[in-house]
């Protein structure tokens, strides 16, 4: 039996978007960030969550750390308990540190989080209505703002990325590939 639990207004979505839930009640999610001396950052990406509407979704978050030199663990630690930290023995990238997370989590749906981002308080429920209205939808990208003044809106990814991110990317490959 499917039950609707609150209708969203949620910055960047549709509005007026309604969560279905499962009949025990709650949809899972799990989130994972990746960090690599993300001391700075980190508390930002993860009060922001727990300070986001999750009625009706079950979270869990993973940080998979890549070998930070930093106190980017032990702040998690220490102020996020409920936060499961892997800690890597090296940095193994982005993507496949977040294919760490992604291997262990069991949710219906997988968030991938950079650690410098915060959450507007209904982000999450939106996007999670959005997926549950449109079960052929993959991937999603939420609108993401920049955290300036005009909270002016970033586009991501680039429909027509300019040279220079191209060779940006090839090139960082190439120096990892020499590493």
């Amino acid at each position: 039996m499917e039950k609707i639990v609150s209708k969203i207004d949620s910055d960047g979505l549709s509005t007026n978007n309604e969560v279905a839930l499962d009949s025990d009640g709650s949809i899972n999610i799990s989130i994972s960030i990746v960090t690599y001396n993300s001391a700075n950052e980190i508390n930002g990406v993860l009060s922001s969550l727990k300070q986001s509407d999750l009625s009706g979704v079950s979270v869990k978050v993973y940080v998979v750390d890549n070998d930070s030199t930093d106190n980017t663990v032990s702040i998690i630690k220490e102020k996020y308990p409920e936060v499961i930290v892997i800690e890597n023995k090296q940095n193994m990238g982005f993507g496949a540190a977040h294919n760490v997370a992604i291997n262990k989590a069991s949710s219906k749906y997988h968030i991938i989080v950079n650690p410098d981002i915060t959450f507007l308080n209904n982000t999450i429920l939106g996007c999670v209505s959005y997926m549950e209205k449109n079960p052929d939808t993959l991937i999603l990208t939420p609108r993401t703002l920049n955290d300036n003044k005009e909270r002016s809106e970033q586009f991501l990814p680039k429909r027509r990325p300019k040279i220079k991110y191209l060779i940006g990317g090839v090139l960082h490959i190439f120096l990892l590939i020499r590493e």
